[in-house]
């Protein structure tokens, strides 16, 4: 308590114009330090804008970019469909045609379809004598190879739509991972 006397006293002898030029240092250190911060913020909310500003253009172009590509993929997707269905209906009348044809092939027409569908080489035994193999009914035969083609034509057509979708430039690369 003492020393807070001892602080007033001082105070006490000082002229009062003394006191107003403290205050006014006072008032301008605060002024200032204000000017400051809302120059500061104002200048940060607007560099803080811009980049607002350029991230949504940036993302909209994206967007764009991503649902042109979504669109040309619907469309080939339709075609993709399309193309499916009149591969079924084949399949179907293929398979039942199959079902219908009556009597056996040669068992060595076993080893080539075998061969053929894996991409391997023939066996020895498929050149081995006509006996050595059992003949095997050819609505077997007549189903394998209706299958096998519609398979194919599937293959083909889902490749030719995907070549298709990346054949625009724009589309190269739209669904990677980044």
């Amino acid at each position: 308590m003492d020393r807070l006397l001892a602080i007033a006293g001082f105070f006490k002898g000082l002229p009062l114009r003394l006191y107003l030029y403290l205050g006014l240092v006072v008032v301008a250190l605060v002024a200032g330090w204000t000017l400051y911060h809302r120059i500061d913020a104002g200048g940060y909310d607007r560099c803080r804008n811009e980049v607002d500003v350029a991230a949504a253009k940036a993302t909209k172009e994206d967007t764009d970019k991503y649902l042109a590509a979504l669109a040309w993929g619907n469309q080939i997707s339709a075609k993709l469909a399309e193309a499916q269905k009149q591969i079924n209906s084949l399949r179907s009348a293929h398979v039942d045609y199959a079902y219908s044809i009556a009597g056996t092939c040669p068992g060595r027409l076993r080893y080539l379809h075998d061969a053929a569908a894996s991409g391997t080489p023939l066996p020895e035994a498929a050149f081995g004598p006509l006996a050595a193999a059992q003949p095997i009914d050819a609505d077997r035969v007549g189903r394998a190879i209706a299958e096998n083609y519609a398979n194919a034509r599937e293959c083909y057509a889902k490749l030719s739509a995907i070549n298709e979708f990346y054949k625009k430039p724009e589309n190269a690369g739209a669904f990677d991972d980044e």
